[in-house]
């Protein structure tokens, strides 16, 4: 019975967020004076995180519900792995990188700890879906990357 309901639950949260806002221009936009972010993305993941860093809080929110909804819609995710990442999506705001911080690390400490209870999620999966702004797809090409 505990299954079905959260079954229940999984599907409602699915269907519910299935109306997302458009980000397919964010494939190609341009962060800042110098870079878009297929520039962006193509670069080592320390340079990443140097220029990310350094963005506004609105563009660091953009970039990273870009990558979440593409991981929902192209990553070989379940239901239940796309219910918890759509979650994580819909409570980031330019806040979380500004005034409201200590709470959306606070959340982002809890979430991390159920998708490794839930999911099964281990350091490389959190990596994967919450820790950079590469999609899924991305970051596999990334990883054939001769970086020197």
């Amino acid at each position: 019975m505990k299954r079905i309901i959260y079954l229940l639950v999984v599907v409602l949260l699915v269907s519910c967020n299935a109306k997302t806002e458009d980000l397919s221009y964010v494939a190609d936009i341009q962060i800042n004076d110098e870079l878009t972010r297929a520039e962006l993305v193509r670069l080592h993941i320390e340079r990443q995180r140097e220029i990310f860093n350094d963005l506004t809080p609105e563009m660091k929110t953009l970039l990273y519900k870009y990558k979440m909804t593409k991981d929902i819609e192209e990553a070989d995710l379940n239901d239940a792995e796309k219910a918890m990442l759509t979650e994580l999506r819909n409570s980031l705001t330019s806040d979380s990188y500004g005034k409201d911080r200590d709470n959306f690390n606070k959340y982002g400490e809890e979430w991390i700890s159920r998708a490794q209870e839930q999911l099964g999620w281990d350091e490389e999966k959190l990596f994967r879906y919450t820790m950079i702004i590469m999609t899924s797809a991305e970051f596999d090409e990334y990883k054939m990357i001769d970086f020197q």
